[in-house]
């Protein structure tokens, strides 16, 4: 029961069954009033206006779809009036090429609305309309449809607002059970130590843009006491995220250790706090009451006491006890605070939630911003429109082999900014569009024309659902809609499945061999990166590292530095694809995430050490001293003038002090790991910035 309530219990899956549901009920409309011809011009409407429908915040949504059913039309409209002349198609095709690829400067959204651009015009390519009437009759029959799903949507989005904000939130909770599982793995004594961690900072990466996306949802609106209880929730997780995190701060001592069987130990508690992550996924309200596993956490710390006696006289082993005693505390501590995301009452935020919400850039003035052969949007909107305007050409010279609807529809979608997701998106789309040629052409075959226009609504809901999961999946289920729709709109055509099989392999080939040109290498943009890296490290190690932190200030620090990581780990995935990457380049990108991972973790413990220390801290009068001091110096390391010196030695009289179980000596300890953490950090960035 529990699989099956996580497989449907999915905001992508929602979503789909509310696009199907949406394309079927504007295409039926229409069908019911006009015929057949009818149903299929608005439906054709409604799926393309679908594409730009996702889980977004609901005062985002008429924005999104306004702008996805003017596109629509006004490519409709265009195409209409072009498809009589090659010339003007050529002119149109480079037109509809250089706006896809502008716009999506605006982000990732706006990718979509390009594809609801581009699908209108080729999908209005393939029509068979004779006359100005029939033209006329069909723009507005797709322009109905468009509207009849933009109403639709906006009235599902108003009345399941709850239910999705819940999904997002389960979606949060089911990447953070991920990483805590990926995590686990590290305290297992068995495990590849390279392995282990390259997942646990590929989950981290994941789970910090699945929390992004429920905060642009639930801090949307938080006027409701149900929307000011997500919106807890969603702080309580993220605070638990930290502490998790914070764990990994003796990591490296932690993987020499002898003691496996209670690294077994923290590897069982670790696990059990995901599934309690993944029963607060699964639950409609999000009120679970949930244990801080107080036996497994007593057994743990009887066992560090006990490991502790033993090593009196012991300077190594005490500083593993040292570092075994400070991240079960910490698991205990994120223990609780999983457990209170379940309870009834949550503290309010502190913070004003509306910062930590992305916003798209808007206006004119951005788009004009990107026209300059130094943008990589602009590059892109070249590529695009050279690559489709070679498709249309193809097809004007090749008439009996090549079929310009599909050339350019399957150019478009795999075609992207930057060469990684193109070269990855090509082979998922051949092998998607091969398997759904088979499955249309079957469906054609043997499935009676009444029942083929249900199918394209299902098809669109199953692409649109896999659109952020599995791409093979949604390059399957779009062939099957748009051969099935190309089928309706050309009631004179002949399929053919190795026609389109030729077309799709045509289009792969121009998205190739056309993301060479004018390229914009994600090589180029690592100083950049790196550059925004360090300025996250500075920002959140001078708030971090701070007694008597400013609350807005400090997790608004932690947030950029999150996404800074992950942003870092993305560019490196694009790097290793590009071809020519130079191997040492790799190793060092992939060593500085791992440092700047590990620098994370330190400088989150320090928050989690004032909070559990801070009596003991408040009797030491040289800590805040000593705090402040080591803050500079740390800054100055990750600054441009940071020296190169090697970090200090710990000398004997130091290990005695800094394994003495009280908060000073836990302090002092924390502050030279964090400089050590510093200095690695920023040697690797100069080495990755001087290629």
């Amino acid at each position: 029961m529990a699989s099956l309530s996580t497989l449907y219990y999915r905001p992508h899956f929602e979503n789909g069954l509310s696009v199907a549901a949406g394309v079927a009920l504007a295409g039926t409309t229409a069908g019911l009033a006009l015929g057949l011809a009818g149903g299929i011009a608005a439906a054709t409407g409604a799926l393309c206006v679908s594409i730009a429908d996702q889980p977004d915040p609901i005062g985002e949504k008429p924005r999104l779809l306004a702008a996805a059913l003017a596109m629509a039309v006004a490519a409709t409209g265009l195409t209409l009036l072009a498809k009589a002349s090659d010339t003007a198609m050529f002119a149109l095709t480079g037109a509809i090429g250089l706006w896809a690829g502008l716009i999506s400067a605006y982000g990732k959204r706006a990718v979509g609305l390009g594809v609801v651009t581009v699908l209108a015009f080729v999908l209005t390519l393939g029509a068979t309309i004779e006359g100005r009437a029939a033209g006329e009759m069909h723009l507005l029959l797709f322009a109905a449809g468009g509207l009849i799903y933009l109403v639709y949507a906006l009235a599902l989005a108003v009345l399941f607002d709850r239910r999705v904000r819940r999904l997002l939130m389960a979606e949060a909770l089911r990447s953070f059970a991920g990483y805590l599982r990926a995590k686990a793995e590290i305290y297992d004594p068995g495990s590849d130590d390279t392995v282990a961690f390259a997942t646990v900072i590929e989950r981290h990466a994941a789970a910090v843009e699945r929390m992004q996306i429920a905060r642009d949802a639930i801090y949307a609106r938080t006027q409701r006491p149900w929307q000011l209880r997500q919106a807890q929730a969603l702080v309580a997780l993220l605070d638990s995220f930290e502490t998790i995190l914070s764990s990994d701060a003796d990591i490296e001592i932690l993987r020499g250790t002898r003691h496996r069987h209670l690294m077994r130990r923290l590897k069982a508690l670790t696990l059990a706090l995901a599934a309690k992550a993944d029963r607060l996924a699964l639950s409609p309200t999000g009120i679970v009451p949930l244990s801080a596993e107080p036996e497994l956490r007593k057994a743990i710390a009887e066992e560090v006491t006990r490991l502790a006696t033993a090593a009196t006289g012991n300077d190594d082993e005490r500083l593993v006890v040292a570092a075994l005693r400070s991240t079960a505390d910490k698991l205990g501590r994120a223990a609780e605070l999983i457990a209170a995301i379940g309870g009834e009452e949550l503290g309010l935020p502190r913070a004003d939630l509306s910062l930590f919400r992305q916003i798209a850039p808007r206006g004119l003035g951005h788009l004009r911003a990107q026209v300059g052969f130094g943008k990589p949007a602009f590059r892109y909107a070249i590529r695009l429109s050279l690559a489709l305007c070679a498709g249309f050409g193809l097809s004007v010279a090749f008439p009996d082999f090549a079929h310009p609807g599909w050339i350019l529809l399957t150019t478009a979608l795999i075609m992207r900014a930057n060469y990684s997701v193109t070269r990855r998106r090509r082979w998922d789309r051949i092998v998607g569009t091969l398997f759904g040629c088979v499955l249309a052409a079957g469906l054609q075959a043997f499935v009676p024309t009444g029942y083929l226009l249900a199918l394209v609504a299902l098809s669109t809901g199953v692409s649109h659902a896999f659109g952020a999961v599995n791409y093979r999946v949604t390059a399957a289920s779009a062939s099957v809609s748009s051969l099935l729709l190309l089928h309706f709109l050309q009631p004179h055509g002949h399929f053919e499945m190795f026609e389109r099989i030729g077309d799709t392999l045509i289009g792969a080939a121009l998205s190739y061999v056309f993301s060479f040109l004018l390229p914009s290498w994600e090589r180029a943009e690592l100083p950049r990166t790196i550059a925004g890296l360090l300025e996250a490290d500075r920002t959140f190690a001078a708030e971090a590292m701070t007694r008597t932190r400013t609350e807005l200030a400090y997790r608004l620090a932690r947030k950029r530095l999150f996404d800074a990581i992950a942003v870092l780990s993305g560019a490196v995935r694009r790097v290793a694809d590009e071809p020519n990457t130079p191997a040492p380049l790799l190793e060092r990108l992939n060593a500085l995430t791992a440092a700047n991972y590990l620098l994370l973790s330190d400088l989150t413990s320090m928050q989690v050490l004032f909070a559990m220390r801070g009596a003991e801290l408040d009797r030491a009068p040289r800590a805040d001293a000593m705090t402040d001091e080591m803050r500079s110096r740390v800054l100055a390391i990750l600054s441009e003038r940071g020296e190169n010196r090697a970090p200090p030695r710990l000398t004997k009289n130091e290990r005695d002090d800094l394994t003495t179980p009280n908060g000073f000596a836990v302090l002092k300890r924390r502050l030279v790991h964090i400089e050590h953490a510093a200095r690695r950090v920023a040697a690797l960035a100069r080495d990755c910035v001087a290629g």
